[in-house]
């Protein structure tokens, strides 16, 4: 394009050499013709920006952040004109469009359209604009380019991706499903003591027997604990849309996968999203409904943590909760507040921090903190 530029300024210097020296018709005419091509090329962009047209579909109903779905666009000229170096440019930061150059140039002849049919992936779980995001037209003689954005952009629900686990690597699920264990985070598994002539067998804990090479049993710590609570507090840590799309979506990928893994153990588990929602998981069959009503959480900048904290333990059986996990984007005081009185009562927490740049595990007694990076593969960090 600037080539271009030199080569027209060059001409139309010309041409006023003609005129200035020699005159005539043949250089009046070269003269005015130089003028009036740059009036020529930025009518020719207002007529293209009138009767240029866009369509885009995402053919599929729900759509999950890390699957493809089927797309397509038509560029269509609607005016008796026709067009030519027109660029199409997506939206990349958090959707991807396979198989199209996004540097490649169209040309429509009057009345036509041309349309591509390809797919789509939605990186993150969240509400944005895939798609075509602008529009790039350049005049005939190269002189000008115009860019706009797309009017009628597509916008999509994601939600989160459904990520099997087998396994949590820094907590042992088998034995959350045992009625009479306690837990200590600060031991890879359970306490153990010594085994006793007339224990019982059952709970005989073989990991530990294995490693000391003596038989080992798990110990009780007074009051029996039941049931396993899940915990999203609904609260966006950002203004940014580029930091609380993926750490949102990683938040809730994160609680969909631990709620698998805990419906294929039958493990019962009960998932908070306010004092006011819950949804109690027991076996596969419930896990369906449990992934509908995560998917549906809105984080909201000024959800009341504090309160939310409070109404929990007075108004909800979390106290008597064997293990609490909290999926949140950042560690927040009240958070951490919320982790000591947990603590008091005798409740292992473990807390997934979604966000960041690296994994980290900070563990002591009855308490485990993960860090959970936005871009790298959950069933890797997890």
């Amino acid at each position: 394009m600037i080539r271009n530029r030199l080569i027209w300024l060059f001409l139309f210097a010309l041409s006023l050499v003609g005129i200035s020296f020699y005159g005539g018709a043949v250089s009046y005419g070269f003269f005015f013709l130089m003028l009036f091509i740059p009036l020529i090329s930025l009518i020719y962009l207002l007529v293209v920006y009138a009767t240029f047209k866009i369509y885009e579909r995402v053919d599929k109903g729900n759509i999950l952040a890390g699957e493809t779905a089927p797309y397509y666009f038509t560029l269509q000229n609607e005016g008796f004109t026709g067009f030519a170096g027109i660029k199409v440019l997506f939206f990349s930061s958090f959707s991807k469009v396979f198989s199209i150059d996004d540097k490649k140039e169209y040309e429509l002849y009057p009345t036509a359209g041309i349309r591509k049919d390809t797919f789509l992936l939605c990186k993150y779980r969240g509400e944005y604009e895939v798609g075509i995001k602008q529009v790039e037209i350049n005049d005939f003689f190269r002189l000008f380019s115009f860019s706009y954005k797309n009017r009628e952009t597509v916008t999509l629900q994601v939600k989160p991706a459904v990520v099997n686990l087998s396994e949590l690597k820094d907590i042992d699920i088998d034995v959350l499903s045992y009625r009479d264990s306690a837990v200590n985070m600060s031991a890879p598994d359970l306490p153990v003591r010594d085994y006793v002539s007339g224990d019982d067998v059952r709970r005989m804990h073989w990991k530990a027997t294995a490693v000391r090479r003596s038989l080992m049993v798990r110990t009780d710590t007074g009051e029996e604990k039941q049931g396993i609570s899940i915990i999203i507090p609904p609260l966006r840590t950002s203004e940014d849309e580029f930091d609380y799309i993926p750490r949102e979506s990683r938040i809730l990928e994160a609680a969909v996968a631990v709620t698998l893994l805990f419906s294929k153990r039958n493990i019962p588990a009960e998932i908070i999203m306010s004092t006011t929602e819950t949804v109690t998981v027991t076996g596969l069959e419930g896990f369906e409904a449990a992934y509908e009503r995560i998917s549906d959480i809105r984080f909201e900048k000024d959800f009341g943590e504090s309160v939310f904290y409070e109404d929990l333990l007075y108004k909800s059986n979390i106290t008597r909760s064997k293990f609490v996990f909290f999926f949140v984007g950042e560690m927040t005081d009240s958070l951490k507040l919320m982790i000591e009185r947990l603590k008091k009562e005798n409740v292992a927490v473990v807390c997934y921090v979604c966000g960041g740049e690296a994994r980290y595990s900070d563990s002591e007694q009855g308490l485990k903190i993960i860090g959970l990076p936005t871009d790298e593969k959950l069933s890797e960090v997890m």
